[in-house]
């Protein structure tokens, strides 16, 4: 009995306001340990970039005294010319640091402060959350409860630390719901200026911050009219009464006192002054009522204008160019992934529910259909309303207006969309805030049922949120590909999973500790996975000229362009779903899962080992058509960036002749162009036992620099062109020979 008490007491802990503040700061000291896990996304550069584009227009880097910043300041972007309209003015505390280093800090310690710094706004969202709950059920369990979805919700316990666009635009929304619902049940001076300024700053991260405003500005409204402490119609209706009884109380006196007319002007010039004062009391509310409102949007107005360098040369047309930026966002011109099907930006009116259900814990949709039920429960039982919506439950209401609210303005604007649900990631806020209202309803029901169905529930709820826990240690570090049990085995054939490619750091690390040359061409479509890695790493990394040139590694976002014509080494093509790329030539070596779905793969080209290292000793002659720079010997020797090439531009007819001292039975055939990546011709393969009889080889598979062959001895070996070229000259910058099972190349 005694240990049942100490459980009770125990327990007691979780509803006071500590506990979510502790639980808050063991999630901060964890945090500050696992950041380093996560790798880096696609758009981080991109953001990075933008936040440098607008510090330029404000700080003149150009003009910089020091020769450095100067320099850099060259490599960035016109405002006026730079497509993004994402604001950055949360940004702008990062690059001063960078400046302040004459922006010569390490890429990895540049984005490593980016990430600490976007998991510290996620911890203020996370408080700011705490204390909306705190304010709407203290001395409960919901507070802790609360502050527990928040961070055990798996896609965001990894994206807190590397989605610096939709993350941090959740965590400022969370603060400016808070920073609006604080004001509307006070509206004072320090709480008009407070929201106004944190909505600017979550508008200036998204225009879609503006929805707070407005529903704000609506609630504020609806609770002058109709709610009795600020109401307009309370007030007046008041004076009507009140102009009412001084009319009757003077008809009394003029009634009882007719003989005395000067008694009976007193009263009636009484009346009058009581009535002016009274008239002047209620301009006097209406004006206090109306310049909150007032005073908030111009606060508003004014600090997203000083954040927003796209506003200062118009404000009016500045801001509705960001609009429209939202509405449509960058060009993007992939495909995505959603239920089967591949899809564009435009998507269908169901995609945002579809990925919450798929994506989020069981636990939470639940509670959130509760909390839904709950609400519309309770407001069909009171009579009042409106007293109901925009006072008593305030909290609720606003929430649940704002979730479904938004939730429309996606799919009547028809809002464009990829990568996931991730733009719409603000509505996860409101259905967290209605998942604890389900709860507590769920709560308050269990408490009048028996025991054994109290305890088989708190069980079931014990029982989930640790099964969430115990995941996220599984599958650390990518929690965000998370989809619930009831979904998981459909979503990983149906849906995109890494579709920013997070992963890819992990790739390239394996290449890294596992391939022992000093330097590893790396071609990815942008250098994201290459700015996590440390200085000694960067140095075994070339750059080619093009993306799509040679390289040893490629890492791809699409796999359309599986089929490389270039032959890497190593390939990382971008997954879909838990698809599987059929790429030519090349062996998995390594695989990347979180929760039973591939989310990322490695490929190594099988021809690696194939070739024959000592190919050149068994050369007896080569010639060529044309001789060109006539450096045979650049094609063996290693080094990339030397060759043999014409120096001409193509011919039909131009042919290179190999001479080999024995019969050789070679079906791979490689003309590596290096990184003069248009210098390949289309052309056959001759061979010839004898060099005056020749026969044209079977080209079983070819790309660009590699020719498969159908096996056979030959002494004689001629590449042939068919198709002459007048931009570019024939080039080889390596030339090799292999043998390899055809069945690789199916």
């Amino acid at each position: 009995m005694r240990d049942v008490h100490k459980i009770s007491s125990y327990m007691q802990i979780l509803k006071t306001r500590k506990a979510g503040l502790i639980l808050i700061a063991l999630y901060l000291l964890l945090g500050l340990l696992i950041v380093k896990d996560y790798g880096m996304s696609f758009d981080e550069d991109y953001e990075r970039e933008t936040s440098l584009v607008a510090y330029n227009y404000v700080m003149k880097l150009e003009n910089s005294q020091s020769e450095a910043v100067r320099k850099f300041a060259q490599s960035i972007p016109s405002l006026d010319e730079y497509p993004e309209k994402h604001g950055t003015a949360l940004h702008m505390p990062l690059v001063a640091i960078e400046h302040f280093f004459n922006f010569e800090l390490p890429s990895q310690t540049v984005y490593l402060m980016r990430h600490i710094f976007v998991f510290l706004n996620y911890i203020l969202a996370a408080f700011c959350f705490h204390s909306i709950i705190w304010r709407r059920f203290p001395k409960t369990y919901m507070p802790f409860f609360g502050v527990l979805l928040f961070i055990l919700y798996p896609r965001f316990f990894a994206e807190a630390f590397y989605n610096n666009k939709d993350i941090l635009f959740y965590c400022w929304y969370i603060i400016s719901v808070y920073a609006v619902l604080l004001w509307l049940e006070k509206p004072t001076p320090p709480k008009t200026l407070l929201a106004g300024a944190v909505l600017a700053f979550a508008t200036n991260t998204r225009i879609l911050a503006l929805s707070i405003l407005l529903l704000a500005i609506a609630f504020y409204a609806a609770r002058a009219l109709f709610v009795k402490d600020l109401s307009i119609k309370a007030s007046s209706a008041k004076a009507s009464s009140a102009k009412a009884s001084s009319a009757k109380a003077s008809s009394a006196k003029a009634s009882s006192a007719k003989a005395s007319s000067t008694k009976a002007l007193s009263a009636k010039a009484s009346s009058a002054k009581a009535l002016s004062a009274k008239a002047e009391t209620d301009k006097r509310k209406i004006f206090k009522i109306l310049i909150n409102p007032i005073i908030l949007v111009v606060v508003f107005w004014v600090v997203f204008t000083i954040i927003t360098p796209q506003t200062w040369k118009n404000p009016i047309t500045g801001i509705i160019e960001i609009f429209e930026f939202f509405l449509h966002f960058s060009p993007w011109d992939g495909r995505q992934l959603y239920l089967g099907a591949w899809i564009t930006r435009e998507v269908p009116w169901h995609f945002i529910p579809v990925w919450i259900s798929v994506s989020s814990p069981v636990l939470y949709i639940a509670l959130f259909i509760m909390g839904v039920f709950a609400y519309a429960l309770a407001l069909a039982r009171n009579k009042a309303k409106l007293r109901y919506i925009l006072n008593e439950n305030m909290y609720d209401s606003f929430f649940i207006l704002l979730f479904w609210f938004t939730l429309l303005g996606f799919i009547v604007f028809g809002i464009y969309m990829y990568n996931g649900w991730r733009h719409a990631y603000s509505i996860f806020s409101s259905l967290l805030y209605i998942a604890v209202l389900g709860f507590s309803a769920a709560a308050a029901f269990l408490r009048e049922r028996r025991k054994f169905v109290r305890y088989a529930a708190t069980a079931a709820v014990a029982a989930s949120i640790l099964a969430t826990t115990v995941w996220l240690i599984i599958n650390h570090p990518y929690q965000y590909v998370y989809f619930n049990p009831l979904a998981t085995s459909y979503a990983k054939e149906n849906f995109d999973s890494d579709y920013w490619s997070v992963s890819g750091n992990a790739s390239l690390n394996y290449i890294l500790e596992n391939d022992l040359r000093e330097q590893i061409t790396f071609s990815p479509p942008n250098p994201s996975t290459w700015y996590m890695l440390n200085e000694k790493d960067k140095k075994r990394i070339i750059w080619p000229d093009s993306p799509l040139s040679w390289a040893d590694f490629h890492f791809y976002p699409d796999d359309a362009r599986l089929d490389h014509p270039y032959s890497p080494d190593y390939v990382a093509p971008y997954i879909h779903g838990n698809i599987i790329p059929d790429i030519v030539g090349y062996q998995e070596i390594h695989a990347i899962e979180s929760g039973g779905i591939t989310i990322g793969r490695l490929y190594r080209n099988m021809a690696i080992d194939a070739f024959d290292d000592q190919a050149e000793t068994k050369i007896l002659s080569i010639s060529s058509a044309v001789v060109g720079n006539g450096d045979y010997a650049a094609m063996f020797d290693d080094d990339i960036e030397t060759r043999w090439t014409t120096d001409a531009p193509q011919e039909t007819g131009d042919y290179m002749l190999i001479e080999f001292s024995d019969f050789a039975e070679y079906n791979l055939l490689r003309l590596d162009v290096g990184f003069h990546i248009f210098d390949y011709v289309m052309g056959r393969v001759l061979v010839s036992s004898d060099g005056m009889e020749w026969s044209e080889a079977e080209v079983l598979w070819r790309n660009c620099v590699d020719y498969l062959i159908a096996s056979q001895p030959y002494k004689f070996l001629c590449f042939l062109n068919d198709e002459p070229d007048n931009n570019y000259s024939w080039s080889i910058s390596q030339l090799r020979f292999g043998h390899v099972d055809p069945q690789w190349y199916q």
